[in-house]
């Protein structure tokens, strides 16, 4: 009886040995396939945040515009800013004429206002986003001759005469400044020969076009471009996003040239 009680006793035992390594090996198991769900999760997790911020439609195609043309640009803002200044000299020079006697001085107001009614068409020309050189060294000469037609002979003034016409330079180069900011800005300074054209066609001049075509091509043109909404239209959040910092960028740029415009308009109004 005892060897009887012995024997179920130890098969019961062994029983549940058998079932205990059952147990564990199967707890072993479902950990094993809960660790690799886990993973594979996170794996999976991982690679739908890498094609929200790397995938193809995280990247509107306004930044590789925008990359493209950054060097165009600045070359080009460069040329506007030295131009201007060397426009600006120029006329500096010819307001401040030296050694010209009467005869010489009405000799030469003839020949501005045969230049003056000979370029006046020109004027019409302003209503246009882009200019050829031509038309933009015509224009800035005209500006030129209009706002001070008879320079005087700065060596033959003294005292108030002197004080008086220094002060209308000043008043006259700020005048010519600001015109010739207008006419330099459609003048054709930035290549367009490796831009890519993006959403809309730019018009250009001998492989260039002007900062107005191209702040004109970046706002008003783009927006009424389908291909620009259908871009914006698939891409995910983070492309929104970086379509909205293409954006703020492009309205930063407007804003200062818009203060930039106040800032002239103020400086023609304090000499009034």
């Amino acid at each position: 009886m005892v060897t009887a009680i012995d024997a179920a006793t130890n098969k019961i035992i062994l029983s549940n040995d058998k079932l205990n390594k059952t147990i564990i090996n199967l707890t072993d198991f479902m950990t094993n396939e809960i660790s690799q769900a886990m993973k594979s999760e996170f794996k999976v997790d991982a690679y739908l945040r890498s094609k929200e911020t790397l995938g193809p439609q995280s990247q509107p195609i306004s930044g590789d515009i925008a990359v493209n043309r950054a060097p165009l640009l600045q070359q080009a803002i460069v040329d506007f800013e030295t131009r201007l200044a060397d426009h600006v000299v120029r006329f500096k020079q010819w307001a401040l004429l030296k050694g010209q006697k009467d005869n010489g001085r009405k000799l030469r107001r003839q020949e501005v206002d045969k230049k003056i009614e000979e370029l006046t068409p020109q004027l019409d020309k302003l209503t246009q986003n882009l200019l050829t050189e031509q038309e933009v060294e015509d224009l800035l000469t005209l500006i030129k001759l209009m706002i001070l037609p008879s320079p005087k002979p700065t060596d033959t003034l003294e005292g108030e005469d002197a004080a008086e016409y220094y002060r209308q330079i000043q008043k006259k180069t700020l005048a010519f400044s600001v015109l010739a900011r207008d006419v330099l800005l459609r003048a054709p300074l930035i290549e367009t020969k490796d831009w890519k054209i993006g959403y809309t066609k730019v018009n250009d001049v001998g492989g260039k076009t002007s900062l107005t075509e191209f702040m004109l091509s970046e706002t008003q043109r783009k927006y009424f471009s389908p291909e620009w909404h259908l871009d914006i239209k698939t891409k995910t959040n983070t492309g929104l996003l970086r379509e909205q910092v293409y954006q703020t960028n492009m309205t930063n740029y407007l804003l200062n040239e818009l203060i930039e415009e106040e800032r002239q308009t103020l400086g023609l109004l304090s000499f009034q």
